[in-house]
Order: C-alpha cells, then sequence, then structure tokens
C-alpha cells in the first residue's frame, strides 16, 4: 500500500522534531551519556522508517538542530554547540550509511552481516581519514596537546615519579586518540541497533531490519586490505604514517568482532550458569584489560588467517 504524501510529510515532521529533541535531551542529561546514546534515537527512526523518509527526516533534523543552537535553546556555549552540531551530522550520516547496508542484506541474501560492518567500517575511516586532514590535524590537535601537558605534570607531582618528558608520548596519543573513539563508538553503535530494536519491539513497532551474528565471516579481500594498511603504517612516515595507523585501528574492529564471537563460543561449550559465565568474562576483562583485548583480536585475525591459506 502506498503513503499518501501528505501522510509521507506528517512522518517526515513528527521523526524530524523527534530526533531533534530526543538528541537535544541527551545532551542536557548529561554530555557523558550523549556521548554513549547519542545514535540511538537516530536508529530508531531509521528501523522503522523506509530508506528515503529516513533520509529526509534526518536531513531535516540537522537542519532543526543547527537552527536551535544559532538561536542557544540549548543554553550552552556556543563552542560547545558548535561542536555537538558537528558531531550530530557525522553521526547521522554514518547512521544512514548503517541502515542503507542493512536495506542491502534484506535484499540480498549473498550480502552478509561480515559484509554490512566491513562497509561501515571503511565508510567510516573515510570520514575519520577527512576529519583528521581538514579539522583534527589542524585545530583540535594542539588544544588538547597544550592541556594534557598542562595536566600531566601535577599527575607527575602527586604521584612523586621521576621527572619525564611526556611530550612525545602526549603527541602519539593525540595522533591516534580520533580512531580509538571512533572504534568505540561503532561498538556503541551496534549495541544500540540492539537497543534500538528492543524499545521497538516493546512499543510494538517492528524493526524493518535485523543484524545477526549467526555464521559470521570476514570476506578474504578485506583481511588482504588490512595487512597492507598494517604494513604501510610501519614504512611510511610523518602524518602520513598516523593517518594509515587510524584506518588500521578502525579497520580492526571486524577482527575484535569475529575473535569475541570465537570468544564467547569457547565458554557456551561449559555448562554453567549464565550468570557465572557473564561474571567471570567481566572479572577477565577488568583484570587483563588490554591484554585481553589483543588476544581477541588476534582470535580474529588467526581465524582469517586460517581462512586464507584454505584452498
Amino acid at each position: 500500500m502506498v503513503i499518501p504524501s501528505r501522510e509521507n510529510l506528517v512522518i517526515l515532521l513528527y521523526s524530524s522534531i523527534l530526533i531533534t529533541i530526543l538528541e537535544a535531551l541527551l545532551f542536557k542529561l548529561s554530555p557523558q551519556i550523549y556521548s554513549v546514546f547519542n545514535s540511538l534515537p537516530i536508529l530508531m527512526a531509521g528501523l522503522i522508517l523506509k530508506i528515503n523518509l529516513f533520509f529526509f527526516s534526518l536531513v531535516f533534523s540537522n537542519i532543526l538542530f543547527f537552527l536551535s543552537s544559532l538561536n542557544n535553546l540549548f543554553f550552552v556555549e556556543d563552542f560547545v554547540l558548535s561542536k555537538i552540531t558537528i558531531n550530530l551530522f557525522i553521526v547521522s550520516s554514518l547512521v544512514f550509511f548503517f541502515i542503507y547496508l542493512l536495506r542491502i542484506k534484506k535484499n540480498n541474501t549473498t550480502f552478509s552481516t561480515g559484509k554490512v560492518l566491513v562497509f561501515l567500517t571503511l565508510i567510516t575511516s573515510f570520514f575519520l581519514f577527512l576529519f583528521n586532514l581538514l579539522y583534527y590535524s589542524k585545530f583540535a590537535s594542539e588544544d588538547l596537546k597544550n592541556f594534557l601537558l598542562n595536566i600531566l605534570p601535577e599527575i607527575k607531582n602527586s604521584t612523586q615519579q621521576p621527572t619525564t618528558d611526556y611530550e612525545g608520548l602526549v603527541d602519539m596519543i593525540i595522533r591516534i586518540l580520533p580512531s580509538i573513539n571512533t572504534f568505540v563508538f561503532l561498538l556503541t553503535l551496534i549495541a544500540n541497533f540492539f537497543l534500538a530494536s528492543f524499545f521497538l519491539k516493546k512499543l510494538k513497532l517492528p524493526p524493518i531490519y535485523s543484524l545477526s551474528f549467526n555464521n559470521f565471516s570476514t570476506p578474504k579481500w578485506y583481511f588482504i586490505l588490512y595487512f597492507c594498511f598494517l604494513i604501510l603504517s610501519f614504512i611510511l612516515e610523518n602524518n602520513e604514517q598516523y593517518h594509515i595507523i587510524n584506518i588500521t585501528i578502525i579497520l580492526t574492529l571486524v577482527f575484535f568482532i569475529e575473535g569475541s564471537l570465537i570468544f564467547f563460543n569457547f565458554f557456551e561449550r561449559f555448562k554453567i550458569n549464565v550468570n557465572i559465565k557473564i561474571l567471570i568474562i567481566f572479572l577477565l576483562f577488568i583484570f587483563l584489560g588490554y591484554v585481553l583485548l589483543l588476544t581477541i583480536i588476534f582470535l580474529g585475525l588467526y581465524s582469517n588467517f586460517k581462512k586464507f591459506i584454505r584452498k
């Protein structure tokens, strides 16, 4: 049944206003909460709207948010509002591409969940490259560097550690910080997708798209592409090297997810209480931290290496 154009306009109006209000409420509630759940309202709209309506809803909601920021309706500093407005545009764009990839998956049975995440990471890497090239490396990085160089000596004095030259360490952290933030954002995006699906089902609004990690597989060409970027990150120097490192970190997401599935499937073999399994996994993350993170990534890479050499 074709929806009349007037009803389309009503849907477009309500969805745009709802996205704008929910984004503003999340930000006003807490910037930390906003950074985690900022994709949730957009995902909820994307899971129940047709792709063309969803696209125009994002366009109008971003315009509404921008106009609200010009009039300072959120009662925060203009500098903060400008950053949130840019952030909303980037998040909206990435969520739209994510939903569009899910639409392709729904209409094409050969387009797997692995391919959805592969193309999502590639699109995100492109966005990050532009962000680093046009904005972060020219403006934001210097401000952040000065901030860290000011607070690190205070930390050193409070812990009574020997004098250390922090400038090299701070410079390295600042250069890879965008990719680490993006890595975390993509993980929260996937988590928010399932949370949005849960809320919609509770509201009796069945989502149009779904995402399943059963029989998850990474294409071989992506594995080759990843190692090309990994090799380049050791060969290149200066800014080019850090651009490649940032892209490589984001591309690692797919292997992290595949390694996580292997890790959780390993625990499925043990017939113990689910709560105990969750507790064990939680304690492993607490005590092992980055060691466990690297182990999970290695599991994903090793699994793909075996598939690559298999005839």
